[in-house]
């Protein structure tokens, strides 16, 4: 196999991003497929909350407007 070799981190290349777009992306980027984020985990992290929160406004609004009879 390979030979270790300890990397620099993502974080140094991310400087322009938020730490939580940061975390997101160390998780989805991990070596160990046993420790690598799966796309479940990665929606219920905190950097997709607002799109979570929205999806969810909009997804009542249209149950709401839905006539039931």
């Amino acid at each position: 196999m390979f030979n270790f070799k300890k990397g620099l981190g993502i974080s140094k290349f991310l400087t322009h991003v938020s730490m939580e777009c940061q975390d997101i992306i160390h998780k989805l980027l991990t070596y160990n497929p046993d420790e690598r984020y799966s796309a479940k985990n990665a929606l219920a992290h905190p950097f997709f909350k607002e799109l979570v929160e929205q999806e969810l406004k909009l997804s009542k609004m249209s149950f709401n407007n839905y006539n039931f009879k």
